[in-house]
C-alpha cells in the first residue's frame, strides 16, 4: 500500500520560495527534499539499545580464579538460542549445540543491534543521497542489507527537464513508524520557508 503525505500547504509555500529565490528551480525544490529527508530520520524513534541487549543477552556474574574478583559477561538469551534452531528446523536442519550454536547466536545479536534505526537511516538513505546528501555514514552503510525492503528505498531529485521530486522510504512499518512525524518535518519545512520569505522580503522593502 502506497502511502503519501499532504503536501498541499508545503507545496504553496515552495511556489512561493522558487518565485523569490535567485536559484535554480530544481535546486530550490531539491535542498526542500534534503532537509525533509534528514530532519526526518533524525526524529525518527529507534530501538533502545540497552532493552535491546536485555531481551538478547543474559548478564552472568563469575568470579575470576586469577583475582578472585566478581564481574559480569554477557551471554546469548534462551530467546536466541530458540530462534536460531527453529530457523534450522524450519529448513529440516538439526539443532546447535556448544561453539556452533554460540557462532550462530552471536550473528543474530549482531544483526539486531545492527537494525537499530533502521526505519529511520537505512529506510532513508538512498533518497539522502539521490538529493545530493553524503547519506547517513559508513555504519548505516555496511550494515543496510542489499536485499531488505530498506534498500528499495529510492529518491528522483528534480532536475531543468523535470521539476517533479520524489522519495519513499520502503522500510517495513515505515509509515506506521514514521508516516506521523514525516508529516511533521514537513509542515515544520513549510513555516520554516515561509518565515524565511517574510523575512526576506521585509528586508528588500528596508532596502527601497
Amino acid at each position: 500500500m502506497e502511502v503519501q503525505i499532504n503536501l498541499a500547504e508545503f507545496e504553496r509555500a515552495l511556489d512561493k520560495a522558487i518565485f523569490y529565490s535567485s536559484r535554480d528551480v530544481s535546486e530550490v525544490i531539491n535542498a526542500a527534499c534534503l532537509d525533509i529527508i534528514i530532519n526526518s530520520a533524525k526524529a525518527m524513534p529507534t530501538a533502545d539499545k540497552e532493552k535491546m541487549q536485555h531481551q538478547l543477552q543474559d548478564t552472568i556474574s563469575a568470579v575470576s580464579k586469577k583475582t578472585g574478583k566478581q564481574y559480569s559477561r554477557r551471554h546469548p538469551s534462551r530467546l536466541i538460542y530458540n530462534i536460531v534452531n527453529a530457523r534450522l528446523a524450519k529448513k529440516g536442519g538439526a539443532g546447535l549445540a556448544g561453539q556452533e550454536m554460540k557462532v550462530a547466536a552471536s550473528k543474530i545479536i549482531k544483526a539486531r543491534l545492527a537494525s537499530i534505526g533502521y526505519v529511520a537511516y537505512a529506510g532513508f538513505q538512498n533518497a539522502n543521497l539521490a538529493f545530493g546528501g553524503k547519506g547517513f555514514g559508513n555504519k548505516q552503510k555496511k550494515a543496510m542489507n542489499p536485499s531488505s525492503q530498506a534498500a528499495k528505498g529510492y529518491g528522483t531529485p528534480a532536475n531543468r527537464r523535470s521539476l517533479w521530486a520524489e522519495f519513499t522510504n520502503t522500510a517495513k512499518m515505515a509509515y506506521e513508524i514514521g508516516g506521523g512525524i514525516v508529516q511533521m518535518i514537513v509542515d515544520f519545512k513549510t513555516i520554516d520557508m515561509e518565515e524565511h520569505l517574510e523575512a526576506k522580503l521585509g528586508r528588500s522593502f528596508k532596502s527601497l
